[in-house]
C-alpha cells in the first residue's frame, strides 16, 4: 500500500471512530458541529473521511464524549458525554500551544521547516502557520511529525490537553505524583502557607505545571502568552 493510500486509510478509519463516538454518546450532528465551532458539513466531511480532523478538534470531540483522547487509536471504552465547557476557544488556544510544541521538537531535532514541508507534501509557508497555530494539522499529518522528530504523541499532549487519556481515568495511585520532600527540606524558609500548598495533594497538578512552565525558554512562554492573548482579547 502506498504512503498516500495509507494515510487515506487512516482518515477513513478516523472518520469511522468520530461518527461512532458521537452516535453512542445520542449526539447529532447539528449539536456536535455547533459544540466544536464546525458546520455541520465539516463535521460530516471528517466523519466520512473526505477531511482530516486535527489534535485539537478530537480532544475536544473526546472531552465532549466523556473518552479518552486515546480511543481515537486505542480501544477504550465510552462513559457518558460531557458538554459542559467552551470547545472553539479551547481549540483555538490548543493549536496555538501545539505549534509551540512543533516548534521546539522540530528546533530541538534540528530538522528545518523545508523537510517538515517536503515530508508531508506541503508548502513550507504551511509549516510556519502550524508552528503559529494559525492552520490546524490533520491528524495523520501529525503522526508523522512525531516520527520524523522522534517525540511521542503524548509530548503534544502534556499540559494543557483537553480531554483525559486512559491513564488519567484510572484510579489514581497511593503514591505521591511528585517526589515528597524530605522533612524539613527546602521548606525552612518558606512561608507557613506556601508550605500547606505545597504538601497538600490536591495541588501536584499546579506544581507540576508550574515546574513545566519553569524549563520552557523566555520565547516559548513568549509564543504561549500571545497565544493566549489572541483568545482572550
Amino acid at each position: 500500500m502506498t504512503d498516500k493510500a495509507n494515510t487515506k486509510l487512516k482518515q477513513k478509519i478516523l472518520g469511522v471512530l468520530m461518527k461512532n463516538a458521537r452516535r453512542r454518546a445520542g449526539l447529532g450532528i447539528e449539536e456536535t458541529a455547533a459544540f466544536l465551532g464546525l458546520t455541520a458539513d465539516a463535521l460530516t466531511a471528517y466523519e466520512f473521511g473526505r477531511a482530516e480532523a486535527d489534535l485539537p478538534t478530537l480532544e475536544a470531540l473526546a472531552r465532549l464524549c466523556s473518552l479518552p483522547i486515546d480511543y481515537f487509536w486505542a480501544d477504550d471504552p465510552m462513559p457518558a458525554p460531557d458538554r459542559d465547557y467552551s470547545a472553539p476557544q479551547a481549540i483555538k488556544l490548543r493549536r496555538k500551544v501545539i505549534g509551540v510544541l512543533l516548534n521546539k521538537a522540530r528546533t530541538k531535532s534540528d530538522v528545518s521547516q523545508r523537510k517538515i514541508a517536503k515530508a508531508l507534501d506541503c508548502s513550507v509557508d504551511h509549516i510556519i502557520d502550524y508552528e503559529l497555530g494559525q492552520k490546524a494539522i490533520p491528524f495523520s499529518q501529525m503522526e508523522t511529525l512525531t516520527t520524523l522528530l522522534d517525540v511521542p504523541l503524548d509530548y503534544f499532549l502534556n499540559g494543557t490537553n483537553l480531554a483525559p487519556t486512559s491513564a488519567d481515568l484510572s484510579p489514581p495511585a497511593t503514591e505521591a505524583a511528585v517526589p515528597p520532600l524530605a522533612a524539613g527540606e527546602e521548606l525552612e524558609h518558606l512561608a507557613d502557607d506556601m508550605v500547606d500548598f505545597l504538601k497538600d495533594p490536591a495541588n501536584v497538578l499546579y506544581i507540576k505545571l508550574a515546574m513545566r512552565l519553569h524549563s520552557l525558554s523566555a520565547d516559548t512562554l513568549r509564543a504561549l502568552a500571545e497565544g493566549i492573548l489572541d483568545i482572550t482579547y
